[in-house]
């Protein structure tokens, strides 16, 4: 399992620095993280994902599974010291990700997040986004970006990509300072791993009509963060303009148009 090692790996990195004594992750899937947790002790942990009906396939304890609707009003009873959502928030649309992250923020102080960026690719991607729009999101809510777990893993070919570009932590201000590194505000939190790049280019073609609204997307998202708005404008919640996953032509251009004006500004 891909994931179940991608883990093996990460983990020890965040032990580091802060070691939980419980874990809650939405979106498990069949458990991969929490049984690579359990195995460096950790005992006191939930998984919730949708009901796939065949939980032979869970690699952690059935009465630590919640089978829920993630696009639901979902609630639990506890509170955790870690909460992680990986590759998760892209399947929520894009009109339910403020409450989405709401309820993240319900779960605990302290968040473990990846979410696919624009054009990563997958199935059921309704809202592929930057990081910098996660993190004006989690910011209504106090909470700030730590990225010290990304430098560490970026060249380690025994993590898959998504992670290795995508993970880092949201965690309550005031909370920040258990990490020993400062909160990163206007620093860039998007960043496109090598390997993504490869993989799109190699499958799509010539031709991103587009690419100036994209452009004008990123940008606006940045301003907004580094500005402090705290929220999402209108504009911004509303923009959904970037070429449909379904359809993923014409990509090559769009990178060199895009990798061009990052160069020169």
């Amino acid at each position: 399992d891909d994931s179940y090692m991608s883990a093996k790996q990460v983990i020890p990195i965040i032990i580091e620095q802060f070691k939980p004594n419980s874990i809650v992750d939405i979106g498990c899937g069949v458990g991969s993280w929490l049984k690579a947790w359990e195995e460096l002790g950790i005992e006191d942990y939930l998984g919730i994902d949708g009901d796939y009906g065949d939980s032979s396939s869970l690699m952690i304890d059935e009465k630590k599974f919640m089978a829920v609707d993630l696009n639901t009003d979902f609630h639990i009873k506890d509170r955790y010291d870690l909460a992680e959502c990986l590759e998760v928030a892209e399947h929520i649309p894009g009109s339910e990700a403020v409450n989405f992250i709401k309820k993240l923020t319900e779960f605990s102080d302290i968040i473990m997040f990846s979410a696919a960026t624009p054009y990563q690719g997958g199935t059921n991607h309704y809202n592929e986004n930057w990081l910098e729009y996660w993190a004006i999101i989690f910011s209504e809510f106090n909470y700030v970006p730590v990225d010290f777990i990304r430098k560490k893993i970026w060249n380690n070919n025994n993590i898959r990509f998504w992670y290795r570009q995508n993970l880092i932590l949201f965690v309550k201000k005031e909370k920040a300072s258990i990490f020993n590194n400062d909160p990163i505000f206007n620093s860039s939190l998007s960043v496109i791993h090598p390997e993504l790049l490869l993989w799109a280019t190699s499958k799509l073609k010539n031709n991103l009509k587009n690419i100036n609204k994209d452009i004008q997307y990123y940008n606006d998202i940045i301003h907004c963060l580094r500005e402090s708005k705290g929220h999402l404008p209108t504009e911004i919640k509303h923009y959904n303009n970037l070429i449909p996953i379904k359809k993923p032509n014409h990509f090559i251009v769009a990178i060199k148009k895009l990798l061009k004006y990052l160069i020169n500004t």
